[in-house]
């Protein structure tokens, strides 16, 4: 795992390795893989079987805070 994150922070961010395993980007890779985790199974969201959910209010609040977050 430390591999993949050290491949990740220098691709990403141009960082060689991470200081410590507390550094904050660490944290926020830790946090992107779950969340991509997550997603990544077909059917993971209920969006994908019933397109018409999107316009519901509130049902993508997380996704689009998510969307703010890594932007």
């Amino acid at each position: 795992m430390s591999l993949l994150l050290a491949c990740v922070s220098c691709i990403m961010y141009g960082k060689s390795r991470p200081t410590t395993i507390f550094a904050p980007e660490i944290g926020i890779i830790h946090k992107m893989f779950k969340r991509f985790q997550n997603l990544v199974p077909p059917g993971a969201l209920l969006i994908e079987r019933f397109q018409k959910i999107r316009y519901l209010p509130g049902y993508t609040i997380e996704l689009e805070k998510w969307k703010r977050e890594e932007s």
